[in-house]
């Protein structure tokens, strides 16, 4: 290629930029999408598993806090926040067993607020 064609496709690159914005921010489906990965990380590496209605219960408080994540424009930190605070929030359920809905609630009221989940952080 020539200078004046790579120029002109450079520009054409630039000008394309220049009417399209680039967004960082992530979306509601891309933040389900890594918390349900981290719930799925942790569960696994705590050997914890969830008997029918109790990992649909968590996936409603994930649904809860990612509208609390909306609430707040989907920031970084407190997407980040989100993510610590669920991995502390299994990790508070225990380890080596098997919960039923009515055990996962139990645990759940000894760990909760934890924000975005249980309880609006301000």
């Amino acid at each position: 290629m020539r200078p004046r064609e790579i120029a002109a496709i450079f520009g054409a690159l630039l000008l394309l930029g220049a009417t399209r914005t680039l967004s960082l921010t992530p979306d509601r489906q891309q933040v389900k999408v890594s918390l349900s990965a981290t719930l799925d990380h942790r569960l696994s590496k705590n050997n914890l598993h969830l008997e029918a209605g109790a990992r649909e219960y968590l996936d409603a408080l994930i649904d809860r806090g990612i509208e609390e994540l909306e609430s707040d424009n989907f920031e970084t930190d407190e997407v980040r926040l989100a993510h610590q605070n669920l991995e502390k929030l299994v990790d508070g359920l225990g380890s080596h067993e098997s919960l039923d809905l009515d055990h996962l609630k139990q645990r759940l009221a000894g760990i909760c607020p934890i924000y975005p989940f249980c309880k609006k952080r301000r």
